[in-house]
């Protein structure tokens, strides 16, 4: 609180809810000798709060312009982050696109790193990470590795029934080649698609389940049912999964996906300690 008048003046003292820098800055901007400096983004919110509520239209375009200026202080050149928030607290879309352009050049949101680096360097978005980061880095962790079906984990088992075996290749290259590219197995893809779909929102301690033969055998008739049917004849790798060897086979084949997914999301556990 900032007190305008003295107790000498017949008319009472007007009381100014900024500070006194908030006040000694408006005045350098309605009474210039030269242009006032801003030095920190918290001061420079605060002054275009205060320009706005009273209406000094010379200072709060002034100080918009220090946001796109590369010899400013409080730019969105010195730091993006911060200068995204000042810019998108007041509705200045080009400075809030240029901001925004800039951050996520900086910062890769995509990968628990980067997601840690962002936390580090700007508290205020913790918040954001946990709604929004956290999510999206497990969905892109999920999809990368149940997605890829010519790379491991995720190379069928090499106990395929024939129809399988004859389906899956259609290379365009050289079968030797390490870029030959195979179709997956449709209960493979199914069951794939499934585990997306119930990964992206089951706590990751109620995963282990998901890996087992019965959740193969619901995700394959949720999606398309049985007898599965190709053009060389009906898929018989289910009638092997039901058996006791077969399913042997499965689980450990499952449980290498299970442990890559696993690997793959421990940094998560960094970013969720975030909430505590």
């Amino acid at each position: 609180m900032f007190q305008v008048g003295s107790r000498t003046s017949s008319r009472e003292p007007i009381e100014l809810a900024e500070t006194g820098e908030i006040v000694d800055l408006m005045l350098k901007f309605i009474y210039p000798r030269q242009s006032a400096t801003v030095t920190s983004f918290e001061t420079l919110d605060n002054a275009l709060q205060a320009a706005n509520k009273y209406q000094l239209d010379d200072m709060y375009q002034q100080l918009r312009h220090q946001l796109m200026s590369r010899e400013s202080l409080v730019s969105v050149y010195t730091d993006s982050l911060k200068a995204l928030g000042v810019s998108s607290t007041h509705g200045f879309k080009k400075e809030t696109l240029v901001a925004s352009a800039l951050a996520h050049g900086n910062y890769d949101f995509t990968t628990v790193d980067g997601l840690l680096q962002l936390a580090k360097n700007a508290p205020e978005a913790i918040p954001w990470i946990i709604i929004i980061g956290i999510p999206s880095v497990k969905s892109k962790v999920i999809s990368d590795v149940l997605f890829n079906y010519n790379k491991y984990p995720m190379k069928p088992p090499k106990k395929l029934c024939n129809v399988c075996r004859k389906d899956r290749a259609y290379g365009y290259l050289d079968r030797n080649s390490p870029d030959t590219h195979y179709s997956p197995p449709e209960w493979l893809a199914r069951w794939a698609h499934g585990l997306f779909k119930t990964l992206k929102i089951r706590p990751r301690e109620d995963w282990k389940a998901c890996f087992d033969v019965g959740f193969l055998f619901k995700a394959v008739g949720r999606y398309g049912g049985t007898p599965i049917r190709s053009m060389n004849g009906n898929c018989t790798c289910l009638d092997s999964f039901s058996r006791r060897e077969g399913a042997r086979a499965f689980l450990r084949w499952s449980e290498d996906v299970y442990d890559c997914l696993a690997a793959r999301l421990v940094g998560l556990r960094e970013l969720e300690g975030l909430m505590e």
